[in-house]
């Protein structure tokens, strides 16, 4: 950690070029000190009576039982159970905000489009007129102490009127993640230039990233990705938590329900690789096909009969 470094050389095996001027001195701060940078992320809003509970049969991660203000890494999946993208989810009480890497943002549009009830969930890009700056590096939880932010505990994001402070867990790449409007950067930077983060380029988190051993989309995950391949069991990005047996996936004055029961991505009971191999005996809503149709992703139903 202390090694000086000089151009040419690598750290941890990632070679450092000396292409950019500053390229060691950032490496240097995410090593021995704090950076913090634009993070090259999508800022999606979902809100609307049933954002969390459509949401939740999306994603891997557990998005009800983490809390009104968790802040939790997860991914969306294929109907085989593969990656169509990685985000970080943050919760405001009823609304979530998702960032997903920016290679995956049309991707995650698509199937919200197709797979959430407008009237129960609204889908909205506020990509062009929000930021995301995120804290890396050895120091970086005792430099956030300093920005005058109001940090939340980790797994936490605490949300106001304009601006959105979160925390991911312990083992994260970055360790505080600021989402504010295009107006409020500067405010922003002059807080976390202050406490002693060396402003830089994204390719810091880059670093960050690789050092702690995190995928990405487009280079460590891709179409034929398996979360089971990419550790997010270790990465605390997915939930085995079942649901409440209870809960009635076509109760018709929930229909959002409906609309969230299906792609149980969280591999309730036994790992399921998808949704397709899933039996779920409170799934009753059926077609003709005896098929429980939930958004785009159909779910077989158990026959008791047999």
């Amino acid at each position: 950690m202390g090694a000086e470094l000089s151009p040419g050389t690598g750290v941890a095996g990632i070679f450092l070029p000396d292409s950019r001027p500053n390229a060691l001195q950032e490496a240097s701060a995410v090593l021995q000190g704090a950076a913090f940078a634009a993070a090259p992320v999508a800022v999606v809003e979902v809100t609307g009576p049933g954002a969390v509970q459509c949401m939740q049969g999306l994603v891997t991660n557990d998005l009800e039982t983490g809390g009104n203000t968790s802040f939790q890494y997860g991914a969306l999946l294929t109907t085989k159970g593969m990656i169509v993208c990685d985000m970080w989810i943050a919760r405001n009480d009823a609304s979530l905000t998702l960032y997903p890497d920016l290679l995956g943002k049309e991707a995650l549009l698509l199937v919200l489009e197709r797979s959430l009830p407008p009237q129960f969930a609204t889908v909205t890009d506020r990509s062009e007129k929000r930021a995301v700056l995120r804290l890396v590096g050895r120091n970086a939880t005792e430099v956030a102490t300093r920005t005058g932010f109001t940090l939340p505990s980790e797994g936490n994001a605490d949300a106001k009127t304009t601006q959105t402070t979160a925390r991911p867990n312990s083992i994260a790449p970055f360790s505080l993640q600021i989402d504010c409007a295009d107006g409020d950067v500067d405010v922003a930077v002059s807080s976390l230039s202050t406490a002693g983060a060396t402003a830089a380029s994204p390719d810091v988190l880059e670093l960050a990233r690789i050092l702690g051993g995190w995928p990405r989309l487009g280079a460590e995950i891709d179409d034929k990705t398996l979360p089971q391949e990419v550790r997010y069991d270790e990465l605390r990005g997915v939930s085995y938590t079942p649901r409440p047996r209870n809960r009635s996936a076509a109760s018709p004055s929930r229909p959002y329900e409906q609309a969230s029961a299906g792609l149980e991505a969280r591999y309730h009971a036994g790992h399921i690789r998808s949704c397709s191999e899933a039996w779920r005996s409170d799934c009753r809503s059926t077609d003709e096909r005896g098929v429980v149709w939930t958004g785009t992703w159909p779910l077989r139903t158990r026959d008791d009969s047999k």
